[in-house]
Formats: C-alpha cells, sequence, structure tokens
C-alpha cells in the first residue's frame, strides 16, 4: 500500500500440486516471518525501511519490488521445492507400502489410509537446502 493507503498488488503464479499435504500452512507462515525480515533488511531503502512504521515502502516502489513480493517469491519457492520432493516420496512410499501389503495378503483400507497421512509429512529435514537457497522460478508480476 502507498502512503496515501492506494494498493499495490502483485500475484505470483505457480503449478499446482495434486496431493494433500500436512503442515503447509505453519511452514508458509514460518518462511513467511524469515524472509520479509530478509527482504526488509536487503532492500534498497534498508537503512530507513527497518524503522518505518509497518515496513512501509516508499511510494515509488512498484508492486513486485515490494519487500513483501521478495518474500513471497523466495516463500513459495521453497515451498514448491519441497512439495514437490514430499509427493514424489509420497507416491514412491505409498507403492512400497501397498507392495508389501499385496505381498502379504493385508491390504486393507485402514493401513493404507495411515501409509497415506504418513507420507505426507512435509519432508521438511531432507530437503534444507530448498529452505535456505530456493530457486526463485516464479516472479511477482503487478495486478
Amino acid at each position: 500500500m502507498t502512503s496515501d493507503r492506494r494498493p499495490r498488488a502483485f500475484k505470483i503464479r505457480f503449478p499446482a500440486i495434486d496431493a494433500y499435504f500436512s503442515g503447509t500452512g505453519d511452514m508458509f507462515g514460518a518462511l513467511m516471518v524469515v524472509r520479509m525480515r530478509e527482504a526488509v533488511t536487503s532492500s534498497p531503502d534498508a537503512s530507513s525501511l527497518g524503522t518505518t512504521a509497518s515496513w512501509l515502502s516508499p511510494d515509488d516502489v512498484s508492486a513486485p519490488d515490494l519487500p513483501l513480493a521478495q518474500a513471497a517469491e523466495k516463500v513459495l519457492a521453497s515451498m514448491h521445492e519441497v512439495l514437490d520432493a514430499t509427493c514424489e516420496g509420497m507416491k514412491a512410499e505409498v507403492a512400497r507400502v501397498e507392495a508389501a501389503a499385496a505381498e502379504a495378503g493385508a491390504l486393507d483400507e485402514k493401513r493404507m489410509h495411515l501409509a497415506r497421512s504418513k507420507a505426507a509429512e512435509l519432508r521438511l529435514v531432507r530437503h534444507l537446502g530448498s529452505l535456505r537457497d530456493p530457486k526463485v522460478e516464479f516472479k511477482a508480476q503487478k495486478m
């Protein structure tokens, strides 16, 4: 928003991943706190922006250049990398459990539900590189 309260809207388009994941809201919130502070301290106006109420950028800063947009780009990059890797791992884990259960002749729905739920947990520790230094592919665009 500008000093006269006009919005500076932006959007970031990224591909959907067709799967259920557990913990994405918490991950988004935690990453946004860190990335927002990082964006504010690394902005060209860092000396004044850090002490400005609500970290309000000067009016001449375009929407895609706002610290919020910069932070959102990195957060979504991290999340996309982690979720994509989790989805691949989830498919492999569910296939492994299905094969083992079919071999044992004990393919029941409750066991499969538990396997799917466990496989849907985010694999954060395995993908620390994606959290620390994600490859930003999806950029903020002015609306």
